[in-house]
């Protein structure tokens, strides 16, 4: 009895730790992100050829005011893409396969952790509410 209280109370303690040791690293999600700074800002909310991704958790695609996206990604909104942890991992990975015609280039990013990392850097970069 004593070796069956002991198992579960091990099971259970990895059980809790173990989403801990696999959260996403917001810090390595910043530097990735410099393999798209050549064409988004996240930081700011100035398009670049890409639009800014400041904001972009949970944002219907190809909606954002001021930038003017291929018609491909237009559709795509129009259809009910909504920016989230999973179709930005989905995206990210071949982003012509999700979203054909798109213009956005394929940044190779197929490391499933540093993806996880730059969704975390990019929800952690919201937009600052207009102080008017």
């Amino acid at each position: 009895m004593r070796r069956l209280i002991i198992f579960c109370l091990t099971f259970f303690s990895i059980l809790t730790l173990a989403p801990a040791s696999y959260a996403a690293d917001v810090e390595n999600g910043k530097i990735v992100f410099k393999r798209c700074a050549a064409c988004h800002n996240a930081d700011k909310p100035d398009n670049r050829i890409g639009p800014t991704l400041q904001g972009i958790i949970g944002r219907r695609a190809g909606t954002l005011q001021g930038y003017r996206y291929s018609p491909a990604m237009v559709n795509a909104g129009q259809n009910g893409l909504i920016w989230n942890r999973e179709t930005l991992i989905t995206y990210l990975h071949n982003p012509q396969g999700m979203v054909k015609g798109t213009r956005m280039a394929s940044i190779r990013l197929n490391n499933d952790s540093d993806i996880d990392d730059l969704i975390a850097y990019l929800n952690s970069v919201l937009p600052v509410p207009d102080k008017k």
